[in-house]
């Protein structure tokens, strides 16, 4: 007898991709994906459109439709995760887009949340939305506000990716936490908006989708189900911030998992249980979706924008040739020569001369160094600087293994250096690295299927492993000289007082 289906959604920044999994046993029968352009009118701008967006959504899932065949009949949930943080403003009862969707990256508000941030001392920030750092969502707001304030009356909502596509799914409106921290501010603990933060800007709870309370579900609306041929009422769960759905695929083979998306954003995903207090200046903190305690979700300020940069620059333009040709230099050696550090902020502002764009740096260069070196020296800088950040979080003793995903998980490379990094918890590497978030999209409706398969990572020779520790400190050193007073380069720690 066939065994039902569950159809996961995850609209990331760039792609969104729908995976049809049989339940019970976890398999993944199909896939398809969509690529999400970015636009940028104009300097710092990182805008999608909704309609593209909605497209996509719908593209993907009838291109499902169409693999899966007879098999479709089966489908019996769907469940949907999203990148957080991005805004748009849309019509409350349609559904209608009103602006364009400005996505989490987009720089042209930071200026407007430094100055909401002023207003209030840091331990306002703390004590609200448990950092003292304003999010970024308030910025862009504050822009919505000021350049269509027509917009913010009872007929409108601002919402992000997730409600957008959660609210044509099934008609109703929900949010995740993930998306709340960083467009308004969230108290985690109580999961709540923070009233005293929307009344900076003159705004209240109202203005924005209610929050998602633990694996609830809602039925499919009766105009989505006729369009992709799914029965009416069929359930589907979400959104989820696509962090914490990555979290959830992970916690299947592991009890107490850190998991690491190497996407993007590199982001490093784990639970601390009820009652242990930790430090980050970026971290965002929500409600573990499993078992009691708060998910810390925590962005590196540096990724595979660093990553496909390096393979473009000193590999090849053509970023498949040169993604090809990087395994063949890594056999060649693993690390660059030694001294040579690469530091991998290239899209933090500059801190030198202030407010130039680049914070990157290549330290130890000689008429030696060849392009292969710099590439191995960025490939080991991010791994340092994934190491150099959540070091403290894999020490705690509240971990019992990494799961890595994205990107750049999918190199034997890059998690060799990690697994040398991380010795003392074991490194693993999802089988299928591109379906995490959308296995973990269907968590309410089977945990056994959302759970994914992991596989150890590996790692060098003992020698090379040493060098490996030994180069780290090299970066480390470098690090703390260049950036080490900067208040956002303080890595996460455990306060054990």
């Amino acid at each position: 007898m066939a065994k039902s289906i569950l159809i996961g959604i995850d609209a990331g920044t760039t792609v969104l991709k729908a995976c049809a999994f049989e339940e019970g046993s976890g398999r993944l029968l199909s896939q398809a994906a969509k690529r999400l352009p970015c636009d940028s009118p104009v300097p710092g701008a990182s805008e999608q459109s909704p309609t593209l967006l909605l497209r996509s959504l719908y593209a993907s899932l009838n291109q499902l439709r169409r693999e899966l065949g007879v098999r479709w009949r089966e489908v019996r949930a769907v469940g949907l995760a999203s990148q957080a943080g991005s805004s748009m403003l849309v019509h409350r009862e349609t559904g209608a887009a009103q602006t364009p969707l400005v996505l989490w990256n987009d720089s042209r508000a930071i200026a407007d949340a430094a100055q909401i941030q002023q207003r209030k001392p840091p331990s306002f920030w703390r004590t609200n939305v448990g950092n003292p750092i304003a999010p970024a969502g308030l910025g862009r707001l504050a822009q919505f506000q000021a350049k269509q304030p027509e917009l913010f009356t009872n007929d409108y909502l601002h919402v992000g990716a997730g409600e957008y596509l959660f609210f044509h799914l099934t008609g109703h409106w929900r949010q995740d936490a993930g998306h709340a921290a960083q467009a308004t501010g969230l108290n985690a603990p109580k999961n709540q908006i923070p009233p005293a933060v929307l009344d900076l800007l003159g705004l209240t709870c109202s203005f924005f989708a209610p929050l998602r309370r633990g694996h609830e579900t809602t039925p499919l609306r009766t105009l989505t189900a006729n369009k992709l041929g799914l029965p009416q009422g069929l359930p589907v769960a979400g959104p989820y911030f696509d962090q914490e759905a990555s979290y959830l695929a992970a916690t299947g083979p592991l009890e107490h998992p850190l998991q690491c998306s190497l996407g993007t954003s590199w982001v490093g995903n784990f639970r601390l249980p009820a009652g242990v207090r930790a430090a980050s200046p970026f971290c965002i903190k929500v409600p573990s979706p499993i078992e009691d305690g708060l998910l810390m979700v925590l962005p590196l300020f540096a990724g595979n924008a660093a990553w496909d940069w390096a393979l473009q620059t000193f590999v090849c333009k053509n970023i498949h040739t040169a993604v090809k040709k990087a395994s063949a230099l890594f056999e060649q050696a693993l690390l660059p020569c030694n001294g040579l550090v690469a530091l991998p902020w290239l899209t933090q502002p500059n801190p030198f001369p202030p407010h130039q764009p680049g914070a990157g740096l290549f330290t130890g260069l000689s008429t030696l160094s060849t392009g292969a070196d710099m590439l191995r020296a960025v490939a080991a800088g991010l791994a340092f600087e994934l190491w150099r950040t959540l070091e403290s979080a894999a020490k705690c003793g509240h971990l019992d293994g990494v799961a890595l995903c994205g990107g750049a998980g999918k190199s034997w490379y890059i998690p060799q250096i990690i697994a040398a990094l991380f010795e003392s918890i074991p490194v693993h590497l999802l089988e299928d690295p591109g379906s995490a978030a959308s296995r973990g999209a269907v968590y309410a409706f089977s945990p056994k299927t959302a759970s994914a398969k992991l596989l150890p990572a590996g790692k060098p020779a003992q020698s090379q492993q040493d060098a490996i520790r030994f180069a780290y400190e090299t970066y480390r050193t470098v690090f703390e000289q260049a950036y080490g007073r900067l208040p956002e380069a303080q890595p996460f720690s455990i306060q054990t007082t």
